[in-house]
């Protein structure tokens, strides 16, 4: 009961305590009275807060209902709480790791299974990601595209034709959803991109032509003229004629695709992508130079700098600290590429009260800097990476990827 409630039995409290503390305890009235009041004092501060039963009483219901559901119900409850706990931090990390700690798994955005906000999926005991989350999304294209899940696509391109049919995504968001692997199952990261430029190059001119047809300079031809000629129609095949007419757009993007091989984009560009729209990555490739990483933040206020280093060959992120000096000569920012030549170690060390003999030989108390047995990573030496030299090593990695393919 709230304050008023409480006021009418502190006198009836109060004479039941002085009675009992006399004929139980021997205890004088005047002292009892002295004992008392600090009881008295908790009650009073207590009643001024206390919740009235019709306010306690729902909550204890709201309480063992959330109990109940989380017990017999985890994967839809907690994909509830990440929804409603998505715009703090602290409560979304603290469900995600309930989720992994009870067989749960959090998914990245995938096509066919990811909608806004957070989505299960009972069958793989899956919460997957929301799309709105990713920076540029928005809600109304994220539900646009979960429509799409049921039907059926021979390919990409198949499924291109409907995106840009039947929703609003422009082309920075399908780029970003590409490269963040959304589209997993048509293939790799680089393939995708690439039909998209076909898709760009025929069909979408061929979709905008009155005539129902994609035209292509003969003198200047993107594609390899034994295709295009087989598609084009017999009339502008003439040696009169300076285009072919390709009515058959689609035919000829599916052969096209064909040619395209089936690796993904460099991993400095895929990496920075993920970080950048998502906070997070996934993706790492483990042939990579294992000294070179992209720097995931970096804090700079403080004399000795501290900064989180994403490792591409094995997507471990680690945390090191650089001293200023070494920092001035090279300053870098997040998303900046750097080649790691020297690590040390150092012991972590805390401001801690001990006990020390002063010159009398008598025992004081200071405060110093202890260690405190754990270790701290100190980067010593490394290379900031310019434009030119991480457009080298993209063009080396893509060399290295369509090898592979070859040598399979």
């Amino acid at each position: 009961m709230k304050k008023t409630g409480t006021e009418q039995f502190i006198p009836q409290i109060k004479s039941g305590f002085i009675k009992t503390m006399k004929e139980k305890y021997e205890v004088e009235e005047e002292e009892s009275e002295h004992i008392v009041e600090s009881f008295i004092q908790v009650i009073e501060d207590a009643s001024s807060y206390l919740f009235s039963l019709n306010h306690s009483l729902p909550y204890s219901y709201i309480g063992y209902i959330c109990g109940y559901l989380r017990y017999y119900y985890p994967l839809e409850f907690m994909t509830v709480v990440l929804n409603v706990c998505k715009d703090d931090a602290e409560k979304t990390n603290k469900a995600i790791d309930y989720v992994k700690k009870h067989d749960m798994v959090i998914k990245p955005p995938k096509f066919r299974y990811s909608r806004a906000e957070y989505f299960m999926d009972k069958e793989t005991n899956s919460i997957y990601k929301g799309m709105a989350s990713i920076k540029y999304m928005n809600a109304q294209v994220s539900e646009e595209l979960y429509k799409l899940k049921d039907n059926q696509y021979n390919n990409f391109m198949d499924l291109l034709i409907d995106v840009y049919d039947k929703t609003s995504i422009n082309s920075r968001q399908l780029s970003i959803l590409i490269v963040i692997d959304f589209f997993e199952e048509f293939g790799k990261s680089q393939k995708l991109l690439d039909i998209v430029e076909l898709y760009e190059n025929i069909m979408s001119k061929k979709l905008k032509s009155k005539k129902g047809e994609v035209s292509f300079n003969k003198a200047d031809l993107p594609y390899p003229q034994e295709i295009i000629e087989k598609y084009a129609t017999e009339k502008s095949k003439e040696d009169k004629y300076k285009q072919y007419k390709v009515e058959r757009a689609l035919e000829l993007c599916n052969e096209l695709m064909n040619d395209i091989p089936n690796i993904e984009m460099p991993s400095i560009y895929k990496i920075r992508m993920n970080f950048d729209t998502m906070g997070e990555c996934n993706y790492y490739f483990e042939d990579y130079n294992p000294t070179t990483c992209i720097v995931v933040d970096v804090i700079t206020k403080f004399k000795t700098k501290k900064a989180w280093l994403f490792s591409i060959a094995s997507g471990h992120i680690a945390e090191v600290n650089i001293g200023e000096g070494y920092y001035n000569l090279q300053p870098f920012k997040a998303l900046d590429v750097i080649d790691v030549f020297e690590i040390t170690q150092k012991p972590k060390k805390e401001r801690r009260e001990v006990e020390v003999e002063d010159k009398n030989g008598n025992k004081v108390t200071k405060m110093k800097y202890v260690p405190t047995g754990e270790m701290r990573l100190y980067l010593s030496e490394y290379h900031l990476l310019d434009k030119e030299e991480i457009d080298k090593l993209n063009e080396e990695e893509k060399e290295y990827r369509e090898g592979l393919l070859y040598e399979d």
